[in-house]
């Protein structure tokens, strides 16, 4: 599956998260092969904890109402469940005839509902494009393509059981998928194909030579760096003066500062033999009871959240079990503490403030400081004896000057020295040769930087080797051109998914 391929890969994703709900289901013997397909019941031997789902106020969509634009294209809440049936000819079992229907619930995680909406919008400017540009493909040819992979089993399976008395028409009625929607899944994975030759076909001599000038031009700068830690003064004054700043902080964050819920057990301890051993009696006896009969070590009382022990957190108090490992224990759930209300304390509201003081923008004191240190660092040129000279003067007021080797602008935002750094790496490339920046912000530093030289890429270079980086470029474009192509159309579209989380709620995360 080539990386460009949204609907495809929403249809694979949708398919998993299918496969997940039966991977702990014990196996069964196997059936004689049915060529009609089925929908199976989900696996009633297991039994898995509900998410927890909130469905959002406002009036129940309908098939028409709208989720997300892009120009002329838009996409309805029809076209979301649509592909989430389509999602069933990628199951895990799709390639026997046995299609299982993506779980309701799983259609209110918010990825899902993104990813599929962005994937039905990318399927529909595919369309145009290779429309506009005459670009086809026939039946025939979407037959070959299910048939020769086995991502597409699933679908191959129903063209190969089909026959006049049973129409492909008919086995897809039963899974609620129109014959249009079937080939339009081949027809979409062959046009980006033929669209992707399109649109290299399309690359000029001169797109070249701005792809490889941009690539190749390097920038060396001198930098200050400085912690963006607010001091407990700063800390003291933001919660004396800021003090609405920080409720409306915390009202966005509350999740994040409630108790988490846990779990209370009681944990034996001991050899692994030893342990295995007793996990029987901890049905019908207590654990210090278990802890005496087979001289294991108690802990009682112990506090654990999802993370730490996510069987244990699922559990019902009485319940108990063995957790393997380096350490293993055996563990019986005692009691549960529920999440509580946040509470906006002083110690709390500390806390925020250093957060915003050190994320959001610099503080007081490093601004000072960097201030202090560019007007300096003015001063420099490419010559060793300056740098030299203010390298010095800066080390005075206790600063350190970093001189970076020559740098091209990596995609990443990542860079010698102070690794990953956007906002660096942005103004190191927008700034002219020798302009200095003001104080700014980057992952919780603080920075000044000083661009002592640009370097740009040869013409004469790039004219001695242009036919072999045309070949290089076109043929390192290919796999990603539509990818990217689709993607920037997309970064306009206006996505409105509340109708989906009032018709299929939204999954809650743990606290």
């Amino acid at each position: 599956m080539t990386p460009q391929l949204f609907l495809f890969a929403t249809f694979i994703a949708l398919a998993a998260i299918v496969s997940s709900c039966k991977e702990d289901t014990p196996s069964q013997p196997a059936e004689p092969a049915e060529p009609a397909p089925k929908i199976a019941e989900p696996p009633k031997e297991v039994e898995r904890p509900k998410p927890n789902i909130k469905h959002l106020e406002g009036e129940p969509p309908g098939p028409e109402t709208k989720i997300a634009e892009l120009g002329e294209f838009s996409v309805n809440v029809a076209e979301f469940e649509k592909a989430a049936r389509i999602g069933a000819l990628f199951g895990p079992r799709a390639s026997q005839g046995d299609y299982q229907a993506v779980p309701p619930e799983q259609l209110a995680i918010p990825t899902v509902q993104f990813t599929t909406v962005r994937s039905v919008l990318a399927s529909k400017v595919i369309s145009k494009e290779a429309k506009s540009r005459n670009l086809e493909v026939s039946k025939d040819e979407i037959t070959k393509l299910y048939n020769s992979k086995p991502e597409f089993a699933g679908l191959a399976f129903l063209i190969k059981n089909t026959s006049e008395d049973k129409p492909l028409e008919g086995e897809l009625a039963k899974l609620s998928i129109e014959p249009e929607d079937f080939w339009a899944i081949g027809e979409e994975v062959l046009l980006r194909e033929k669209l992707a030759d399109a649109l290299v076909s399309e690359i000029t001599e001169e797109d070249v030579w701005q792809a490889w000038s941009f690539d190749n031009t390097r920038s060396q700068v001198a930098a200050l760096m400085l912690s963006n830690t607010p001091s407990t003064d700063e800390i003291d004054a933001f919660v004396e003066k800021k003090s609405q700043k920080i409720e409306e902080f915390f009202k966005e964050n509350e999740r994040r500062f409630r108790p988490p819920e846990r779990v209370i057990l009681d944990i034996l301890n001991g050899p692994a033999d030893k342990l295995q051993a007793a996990e029987a009696d901890l049905e019908t006896q207590s654990a210090d009871a278990v802890a005496l009969k087979h001289n294991l070590t108690l802990r009682s009382g112990i506090r654990m959240g999802r993370r730490e022990n996510s069987e244990a957190f699922r559990a019902e108090i009485g319940d108990h079990g063995y957790k393997s490992g380096s350490s293993p224990y055996l563990w019986k759930v005692v009691d549960r503490e529920k999440t509580g209300e946040a509470e906006l304390t002083r110690p709390l509201k500390r806390e925020i403030a250093a957060e915003i003081l050190r994320t959001q923008d610099l503080t007081p004191d490093v601004k000072k400081r960097l201030k202090a240190g560019q007007r300096l660092m003015k001063k420099l040129k490419d010559d060793e004896d300056t740098i030299i000279k203010v390298k010095s003067q800066l080390a005075a007021k206790g600063l350190e000057l970093h001189l970076i080797e020559p740098m091209v602008k990596s995609p990443s935002g990542s860079m010698p020295v102070f690794g990953l750094a956007p906002e660096v790496v942005e103004k190191a490339f927008e700034l002219k040769e020798g302009r200095t920046s003001q104080p700014f912000i980057s992952r919780e530093r603080g920075f000044v930087i000083h661009v002592l030289k640009r370097y740009a890429p040869d013409k004469e270079v790039f004219d001695s080797e242009k036919k072999e980086l045309i070949e290089r470029y076109k043929k390192e474009l290919r796999p990603v051109v539509v990818d990217r192509y689709v993607q920037g159309m997309l970064g306009t579209s206006q996505l409105d998914l509340h109708p989906l989380g009032v018709k299929f709620g939204i999954v809650q995360k743990d606290p």
